[in-house]
């Protein structure tokens, strides 16, 4: 159990309110927060695995079957292949409502609208 001698000289050295620090100390201590918490974070984060090839790659041709028509772009679901013309020149992949994957250049794209040829693989 602690004395009231104890109690009042942790009081008096503590700073534990507001009032008692000057901006310079309010911002040292903020900064001394902050290092301890970042510290604190950096040996929880987990390691991403590395990605490793199975064995030896091979190169094999496909052909794709472009759809003659074009689709509304709200019309084609998400995941899907796609592209701008008929000939398939540029093949996209639609990502979401509003962007698009690039094959060709590995990029994504904003997308507002647009008639696209569906690929079928």
């Amino acid at each position: 159990m602690e004395t009231q001698e104890t109690l009042n000289t942790m009081t008096i050295n503590s700073k534990s309110t507001d009032e008692g620090l000057t901006p310079e100390e309010a911002k040292e201590l903020h900064t001394k927060l902050n290092r301890y918490y970042r510290n604190r974070k950096q040996g929880k984060r987990k390691a991403r695995p590395v990605l490793r090839p199975i064995g030896d790659v091979e190169t094999i041709q496909k052909n794709l079957t472009i759809q003659k028509s074009p689709t509304d772009w709200d019309n084609l679901p998400n995941g899907s292949l796609f592209a701008v013309d008929s000939a398939g020149s540029l093949l996209f992949t639609k990502i979401s409502n509003s962007r698009a994957l690039c094959l060709n250049f590995m990029k994504t794209q904003p997308v507002g609208g647009a008639s696209c040829y569906r690929i079928f693989v």
